[in-house]
């Protein structure tokens, strides 16, 4: 009954239809181009694998704070501490520090997808800048939290990259050579607005697309975790990740109800397939299904 299917378990391939296996026919999709708009939204999960730390994650960087007598790691990455106490936000936030970590096989399937001509756009959580290392195009990316490839000075808003804004070990916050002002990295800190570019975009984009990939993150964080509301009902979702997400179940169960109305209005709501696990297996999985396994490598 559509009562037991709505709080029915869900299953490492779910889809919204009872009986059909939505991952397969989402992969099937993407094999022959039916998908030809496709937004991935990804989250600290697909850095994992390049020895990055997620945050929220059971041992991840908000937990290591923690463990250093920081009870609250969100007013560490404040402006107004990082404006007040910049050597102490700078000691914190070092081991953010992309250095020489390199893209794992999630990151190069993004670029896959955009090299295939199938990539609208690719929204990040992340400040490692890998999506950049892998060669995804600046113009197919939307840094929502900002990135730690660049930075910027508070007063004559010169730009300025990593080697120039990270203090040296040991040493005291460096200056802006250009005017003496205080250096910062850019990311967006807890208090500001998400970047213009996420606002100019977002909504038309997931207007737009007729798959959307999840990958590596918990979609807890607003207003991120609210794109899924703007993708149109035809508009199919796949997820990639260990666990799912609050948002997803929502979205499976309205899914389910629309699905229900579609017999009337002939309308089908697009697909919900789910690949649970790793990222980096699940993309592969993806490659050697869709036949880009030997491109992915």
């Amino acid at each position: 009954t559509a009562s037991a299917w709505m709080s029915a378990p869900l299953s490492t391939e779910t889809a919204v239809c009872p009986g059909k296996d939505a991952a397969k026919e989402i992969l099937d999709g993407i094999r022959s181009r039916t998908f030809q708009r496709i937004v991935v939204m990804v989250g600290a999960g697909i850095s994992v694998s390049a020895k990055l730390p997620d945050f929220r994650s059971p041992g991840g960087f908000y937990d290591q704070l923690k463990e250093q007598g920081m009870p609250c790691p969100e007013e560490i990455l404040s402006r107004n501490h990082f404006e007040t106490h910049p050597q102490m936000f700078y000691n914190v936030v070092k081991s953010l520090k992309i250095g020489e970590a390199e893209p794992t096989p999630a990151h190069r399937f993004v670029r896959l997808l955009e090299k295939k001509g199938l990539l609208l756009r690719c929204y990040t959580q992340n400040i490692d800048a890998l999506e950049r290392k892998a060669g995804v195009s600046l113009d197919k990316l939307v840094e929502a939290h900002g990135t730690m490839a660049e930075g910027y000075c508070l007063k004559c808003n010169s730009p300025c990259q990593p080697d120039v804004f990270f203090p040296p070990e040991g040493g005291t916050v460096p200056p802006c050579p250009a005017c003496g002002g205080l250096l910062r990295p850019g990311i967006t800190l807890y208090g500001e607005p998400l970047p213009q570019r996420f606002r100019d975009n977002a909504t038309v984009d997931f207007k737009q697309a007729d798959l959307v990939i999840v990958m590596g993150t918990s979609l807890s964080v607003q207003p991120f975790a609210g794109l899924l509301g703007a993708i149109n009902h035809h508009c199919s979702v796949l997820l990639v990740n260990r666990e799912v997400p609050y948002v997803m179940r929502a979205l499976v169960r309205s899914r389910a109800m629309w699905s229900m109305t579609s017999r009337i209005t002939k309308r089908q709501p697009g697909k919900i397939g789910m690949l649970l696990g790793e990222c980096d297996d699940g993309v592969r999985k993806i490659a050697r299904q869709v036949g880009w396994d030997s491109e992915l490598k």
